[in-house]
């Protein structure tokens, strides 16, 4: 039988996507990113915001396998949502500190923008994403 209850549909006046809020701000906003893996990571590391991949999701590791995201030790990777709500309430009560190392970082972010080549526009996106604050 199907359910003949209508869904709650939240008006659009009352969402993010009325104001276009763009991802940088959504980020600045943020104190913790749920994500997969993505190049707009990049921003959310230089921020030194917390990232968690949510492994428990339907096929999470078969679509990011081989990433330079993949088990790395910078992120978190909760494996149930009740292991993503521990770890977000674990950071919220500083249980959890949250810092990235800056020399990791530094070859994370080298790793990501630059791949296995040493091209100078490589070198361009470091230092512009180096230069976040």
């Amino acid at each position: 039988m199907i359910n003949s209850k209508p869904r709650e549909i939240i008006p659009l006046e009352f969402t993010y996507q009325i104001n276009e809020i763009s991802s940088s701000e959504l980020i600045f906003n943020s104190d913790v990113i749920i994500s997969y893996p993505s190049s707009i990571l990049l921003e959310v590391i230089q921020r030194d915001k917390p990232i968690l991949f949510p492994k428990f999701l339907d096929r999470f590791d078969e679509l990011n396998k081989g990433n330079v995201f993949e088990n790395n030790e910078m992120f978190y990777f909760p494996l149930s949502m009740k292991n993503l709500m521990s770890t977000i309430e674990d950071l919220k009560s500083k249980k959890i500190r949250h810092k990235y190392d800056a020399e990791n970082k530094k070859n994370f972010l080298k790793l990501m923008i630059e791949g296995n080549s040493h091209k100078s526009t490589g070198n361009n996106y470091l230092d512009f994403y180096s230069s976040f604050k």
